[in-house]
């Protein structure tokens, strides 16, 4: 599809407090470690509320080709991270890379933010910086900082009128009240944010549909039995009990399997899927298609798999083992990568 954005170069963003940030924990001495921690928070916890099934309960056959001929005609973006954790004596830093690549007319065009935050229980070090950061708690504190940085990114690199493929999910724990205002903002765009879910624990049908209630695991489990590949389930709109009042925590979400593998769950707020729902079936055999190009090892969508390699390749450019070095500092404990979603 022709387009300005086709116009746009490849980019890459340094946060503007990253550097300020690593001058300052080198003048404060603090001994930051030079290897990454491997870490992987789930958000799919125990919820209560109420399902809805939006078309009865059905298998729905995929058209590939159908997708591919939609695909012509439409801006297609997705998102993804990837983040490492550094445990310090003093501290915790969190290293985080926010990729976002668009469909061009003959390749991919990524874009790419690297920030850095330092965050610590020592108010002695908060009164002496500008730039790290006081946190009683390093994981709603990192999170809130993660996901304002990912929200301005996105809504300052998509282009309007854009189909945005985003990894992870839509709700669970905190990150909800921030997925939420970021659909508001895309809205704005006229851009359609698909939230793609490629492992979960969830069960949100199988405990709230009588006949499928203690017969499998995980919806997971039951969408790979019930699915045949090149199939999607049914819409169903599921909404909290008690929802978060900063946020609304109603979604509408359906499963795809595309191959013999485990199906993946596509999640839409519930405003984006009521005033997107025509466009939302064409988004399903949009998502088929783009599995089939990546291929089933692993069953990814493929411009969500560039967006990931891109996202690790550029946390890369970040060498802490070189840059510690040159700080001074020293290894603590073995260290973790860390995400969210």
């Amino acid at each position: 599809m022709e387009s300005k954005l086709f116009e746009k170069k490849q980019k890459l963003l340094i946060h503007p407090d990253f550097f300020k940030t690593v001058s300052e924990i080198k003048s404060l001495r603090i001994r930051l470690p030079r290897e990454e921690q491997i870490m992987q928070p789930n958000f799919d916890g125990p919820v209560e509320g109420s399902l809805v099934l939006v078309e009865g309960m059905a298998k729905i056959k995929l058209d590939a080709k159908n997708g591919a001929e939609y695909a012509k005609n439409k801006l297609i973006a997705a998102y993804d991270e990837s983040t490492n954790k550094y445990s310090a004596l003093e501290g915790t830093g969190l290293l985080a890379s926010h990729s976002l690549v668009i469909l061009g007319k003959y390749e991919y065009l990524p874009a790419n933010l690297i920030a850095f935050y330092f965050y610590t229980r020592s108010k002695s070090y908060e009164e002496k910086s500008k730039y790290i950061k006081y946190a009683e708690d390093f994981q709603i504190k990192s999170q809130e900082d993660y996901y304002d940085d990912r929200s301005e990114f996105i809504n300052n690199q998509i282009s309007e009128n854009s189909i945005l493929f985003i990894d992870g999910p839509y709700s669970g724990g905190n990150n909800t009240s921030f997925n939420y205002r970021l659909c508001k903002k895309l809205a704005e765009k006229n851009t359609l944010p698909i939230f793609v879910v490629k492992n979960s624990s969830g069960n949100l049908v199988t405990d709230n549909v009588k006949e499928l209630k203690g017969k499998y695991n995980s919806d997971l489990h039951w969408t790979h039995e019930y699915l045949s590949p090149g199939q999607r389930s049914s819409f169903f709109i599921y909404e909290e009990a008690r929802p978060n009042p900063s946020a609304t925590t109603s979604k509408a979400f359906c499963y795809l399997k595309a191959f013999d593998g485990s199906p993946q769950r596509l999640e839409f707020s519930r405003e984006t899927f009521e005033k997107n729902r025509q466009e939302i079936e064409k988004v399903a055999e949009l998502a088929y298609y783009l599995f089939l190009v990546n291929g089933p090892s692993p069953p990814e969508l493929r411009p969500v798999a560039v967006a990931e390699m891109y996202a690790r390749e550029t946390l890369k450019l970040v060498n802490f083992k070189i840059l510690t070095k040159e700080l001074g500092l020293t290894d603590t404990v073995n260290q973790e990568r860390f995400a969210w979603g």
